[in-house]
């Protein structure tokens, strides 16, 4: 009996050790993998392997997989989807909620800045829209412009509220989100 044990412990060692030596683990190397199906006319696959990326990146805390994975997944939800906007502020939202700073604040700046470019780019319709008072309302379609320029001003004021932090952080960290595509 006991030398059944060992085995049996062996082989769920071995069983518990193969899966994560299996394991797909990303980098930022794997965005020209992306920029690579992407430029195959494959947003839906690249899109896919964002999502992965995005799934480890979260687990593990890497800084800059996470920011990057986001303007990614955005850039093609709006290639993939006819009314993407909504789902790309939901989805942006959401990993605000989850993120840990430095990237919080990233992701609160880049919030204020897609509203701020959603304003510029509806303006004339914005400024037809009344004022409600107590508007608690989360579609950005209905928002006066009053509402969105308070939303613009509050998301901008939360990326840099935690100043002493972001100041103590290195720009090395974020160095592959701040360059851009390698050309």
């Amino acid at each position: 009996m006991n030398t059944s044990f060992r085995l049996s412990a062996i082989i769920i060692l071995i069983f518990l050790c193969s899966t994560n030596l299996f394991a797909q683990h990303y980098s930022l190397a794997d965005f020209d993998k992306v920029d690579f199906i992407a430029q195959r006319a494959k947003p839906k696959d690249a899109l896919s392997l964002i999502e992965k990326i995005a799934d480890q990146a979260k687990q593990n805390s890497d800084s800059p997989l996470p920011i990057k994975s986001v303007i990614y997944r955005m850039m093609f939800q709006s290639y993939l989807e006819e009314d993407a906007f909504d789902k790309v502020l939901e989805g942006l939202r959401g990993d605000i909620n989850v993120a840990k700073q430095p990237e919080k604040s990233i992701l609160q700046s880049l919030l204020a800045e897609t509203y701020w470019n959603y304003f510029l780019q509806n303006s004339w319709k914005i400024r037809q829209r009344t004022v409600v008072s107590n508007d608690t309302n989360n579609d950005i379609k209905t928002w006066s412009t009053a509402k969105l320029t308070d939303e613009i001003i509050k998301n901008y004021l939360f990326s840099v509220q935690d100043s002493d932090l972001l100041q103590k952080t290195k720009v090395d960290l974020l160095k592959d989100v701040l360059t851009g595509d390698k050309q």
